[in-house]
């Protein structure tokens, strides 16, 4: 059995949990493979390093984490079609070849969000009001998958307003094609409103969900959105943490939020997809999760 090359690049990258998550995918289907961690202190070096990657025989699929997404992306971007989400979000962080030998790819982080958010926690979308905080790579690769889910409005906010406004500016075709493709369906639901605001003005409305996707938690910033938009709010964090509550989350609490959540379940839901796609079989993520959450926490 030929063992397959498989990768995650990004930095820092040595705390990655994506080598575990994968090798406890694979053990059921009996599949043989190497997943390594692969650090890149530059672009340039990334861009290096992700060539010498595929150039091996064995390589099969690399996965994309922060801060390379971007550059991930505009490596491929000629190889997509053209209607691609890739080329809304710009932001790539599952990578493979072709059947010609080219190099192409996906963003499975939306997939990874909504499927731990709706079947694991049971948080479904429908008629919600979300608040989404930043409007960087991570949020732009969620988005698509959020405006598909149909919650009633989806409010960006973030330090720079200008980077919010051309950021929901970008999605406005996929928003607009929401809505006149449920105008044709008696009773769907789609985004009624998809808007960015300024800072100081995200406490004037209640949310039913705020999605953290700033770097908050990584960098354990000065929390700079005003504690009242938490208050009885359920919270998700993109971040996660194998041993406590994030950085974020612990502030979300401490000002009344209703129930915090963190990307640990994305991250198994993202690597399915991506695994999925790999070797064409879904693996139990269920399983997975418990046992991350059993052993690393």
């Amino acid at each position: 059995m030929r063992t397959k090359l498989f990768a995650v690049m990004g930095h820092p990258v040595a705390h990655s949990l994506s080598p575990k998550i994968h090798q406890l995918f694979a053990r059921p289907f009996n599949i043989a493979l190497n997943y390594k961690t692969i650090d890149a202190a530059s672009t340039a070096l990334f861009r290096q390093q992700m060539a010498n990657f595929f150039a091996q025989h064995q390589a099969v699929g690399m996965n994309v984490t922060l801060p390379y997404k971007t550059v991930a992306y505009q490596s491929i971007a000629n190889q997509l079609a053209a209607d691609s989400d890739l080329h809304l979000s710009k932001a790539a962080n599952t990578l493979w070849q072709d059947t010609q030998g080219n190099l192409t790819g996906t963003n499975t982080d939306g997939h990874g969000l909504l499927t731990d958010l709706e079947q694991n926690l049971g948080v479904h979308m429908s008629g919600r009001s979300v608040l989404l905080l930043g409007a960087g790579g991570a949020a732009a690769g969620i988005l698509p998958q959020l405006i598909r889910a149909h919650p009633k409005s989806i409010t960006v906010v973030n330090r720079n307003p200008l980077r919010a406004e051309q950021l929901v500016a970008r999605f406005r075709t996929l928003i607009d094609a929401g809505k006149n493709n449920a105008s044709k369906n008696d009773g769907s639901e789609y985004v009624t409103s998809v808007n960015s605001i300024r800072l100081e003005d995200c406490s004037q409305a209640i949310y039913d969900l705020i999605i953290n996707a700033t770097s908050v938690s990584l960098n354990q910033d000065v929390v700079p959105f005003d504690k009242a938009i938490v208050a009885k709010a359920l919270v998700y964090d993109l971040a996660y943490h194998p041993e406590r509550i994030t950085y974020f989350n612990q502030w979300a609490l401490r000002h009344g939020a209703r129930q915090v959540f963190d990307g640990m379940g994305m991250l198994v839901e993202q690597a399915a997809k991506s695994f999925m796609i790999w070797h064409g079989v879904q693996p139990d993520t269920s399983r997975v999760i418990a046992l991350l959450k059993k052993h690393d926490r």
